[in-house]
């Protein structure tokens, strides 16, 4: 459960002989589905709790029913129980952004967007992350308990249909349409575009444009990917201007010129022309939409079909993105060694050059493997993990059997995918570099070239701590500075949208 892969439950028919009979004139699925979440939470009560779950309470809703669930694992006995939803409204087609009720705000919590949902992804006929991107299944708090329920969740499954082919055995039937009544095909709205659900989810049916409301800063500024990728852009702006000025300074005496640094800061000037470039591709993927759509093409799409420039360099924005940046880091100091090397004969400098490419490349190399097509999908969805198995854990002493268990949670849900691992490289050197500038600026206020250095720095200082907390998947679409739930309907400049909070299939695909 919620491990982002498809369940292969059985679906074998849970009606009486003499009912199929009657339904024998019917081409379609009955409408009534196939698994309840009551059926599976009254199982669950009474079960033995998981050790992973011990002292964990998990909260679960479902769309067009008035009472959550609370699963209490604090006991040596799982204790479901009930809570009641203030203002509930069963025909709103809303998404809440998280449990109603105070008291249990901060606990991990899913919400179904109807009971159908909830069935399909039962049965195996819809994916997590299928639900997830387009909207039918919404997260909060630390999603990491969920993957520890799934042994007891199967427990519970496992009983719940022994009770029912235990009722059909005694003669019971379950609740029938009327006789000529057509049976709705319960897949009726899986004919639409899942990108284009996806887009009438994430984003606004009519883009706000006037910066006085807080639809439009709530769209272009509304999660922390978003900012981050504001600030970026910032920062690698004014680099551009630190890079020209340090040129200019290298070539206002020519006589007294060092070949060997005006070749740097020619390299550097490209360098952040291409890392603004970069900037672009991480704004346009940062619009919730867009990395909704990726992910949901990373889970959907299988990599053995793509070309090999797709599956390595261009499948989504970020990769792209990615790759812009370590062509921007390798090739301009590659081609200034190279010149050192060759032209000026300066092996010392061009050793230098070279060792300080090949130190950075494994920085960024781990940001360009985590979001390729194959590591994306890798751990049921969660990501790639090879820093985490292959360094983290060993330095950390989180491989053997006298392991702590907590040990082994709270790094892996820090460390536990690359992607996690890279953002946190990335917080790690914002911050270093934000407390080196400071005190240069304090010591050389009138310097140009040290307000340079500090805007330039301080944007991805920032940034980078705002990407870091939006790489968590409990937080993604987030945001430290609005409170939203990243809808599309919350999003309209005049008010939420009917079209979007009634019916997705009247949405047109906005591109």
């Amino acid at each position: 459960m919620f491990s982002m892969k498809r369940h292969e439950n059985d679906k074998k028919s849970i009606l009486a002989p003499h009912d199929e009979e009657r339904l024998a004139g019917h081409t379609t699925a009955p409408r009534f589905p196939s698994w309840t979440p009551d059926e599976i939470l009254d199982e669950l009560h009474g079960l033995s709790t998981p050790d992973k779950l011990s002292g964990k309470k998990l909260l679960l809703e479902v769309g067009g029913v008035d009472r959550g669930w609370i699963m209490d694992f604090t006991t040596t006995e799982a204790i479901v129980s009930r809570y009641n939803i203030p203002g509930f409204d069963v025909k709103s087609k809303k998404k809440p952004s998280g449990p109603p009720l105070t008291e249990l705000k901060l606990l991990p919590w899913v919400w179904y967007k109807d009971r159908k949902i909830f069935s399909k992804i039962e049965t195996g006929k819809m994916s997590d992350m299928t639900a997830y991107v387009t909207g039918r299944i919404a997260l909060s708090g630390d999603s990491s308990p969920w993957d520890n329920l799934e042994s007891v969740w199967s427990e519970a499954k496992e009983k719940a249909k022994e009770s029912k082919e235990n009722f059909q055995a005694t003669g019971g039937l379950m609740e029938l349409p009327p006789l000529g009544e057509d049976i709705e095909d319960e897949d009726d709205d899986d004919e639409m575009d899942e990108e284009a659900r996806i887009i009438a989810t994430f984003k606004p049916s009519v883009e706000p444009k006037d910066p006085r409301t807080r639809a439009f800063w709530v769209r272009h500024l509304g999660t922390d990917m978003l900012v981050s990728s504001y600030l970026y852009l910032i920062s690698d702006i004014v680099y551009i201007f630190l890079c020209l000025y340090i040129l200019s300074m290298s070539l206002s005496n020519a006589d007294a010129a060092d070949p060997s640094k005006i070749a740097h800061g020619i390299a550097n000037s490209f360098v952040a022309i291409l890392f603004t470039l970069a900037d672009v591709y991480f704004i346009k993927l940062s619009y919730p939409e867009t990395s909704m759509i990726m992910a949901y093409r990373a889970m959907t799409k299988d990599p053995n079909t793509m070309t090999f420039t797709q599956r390595y360099f261009t499948a989504n924005e970020m990769l792209v993105a990615f790759w812009i940046i370590t062509g921007a880091v390798v090739i301009p100091n590659f081609l200034v060694a190279v010149f050192e090397a060759i032209v000026l004969h300066e092996a010392k400098r061009a050793t230098i050059d070279f060792l300080t490419i090949f130190a950075a490349l494994p920085f960024i190399g781990v940001l360009n493997v985590s979001v390729m097509p194959d590591a994306m999908r890798a751990n049921n969805g969660r990501g790639s993990s090879f820093i985490f198995d292959g360094f983290w854990a060993p330095i950390l002493g989180l491989k053997g059997r006298t392991v702590n268990e907590d040990r082994v949670i709270f790094w892996t849900k820090h460390l536990g995918s690359d992607m996690l691992a890279g953002a946190w490289i990335f917080a790690v050197l914002g911050v270093l570099g934000g407390v080196a500038v400071v005190p240069l600026v304090a010591t050389n206020s009138h310097s140009a070239m040290a307000w340079l250095g500090f805007w330039s720095t301080i944007p991805f200082s920032v940034g980078s701590l705002l990407m870091l907390r939006g790489s968590y998947p409990e937080n993604m679409n987030s945001s430290v500075f609005f409170s939203t739930d990243g809808s599309a309907a919350e999003l309209d400049e005049n008010g939420p949208s009917d079209t979007v909070q009634e019916s997705w299939e009247e949405t047109p695909l906005l591109a």
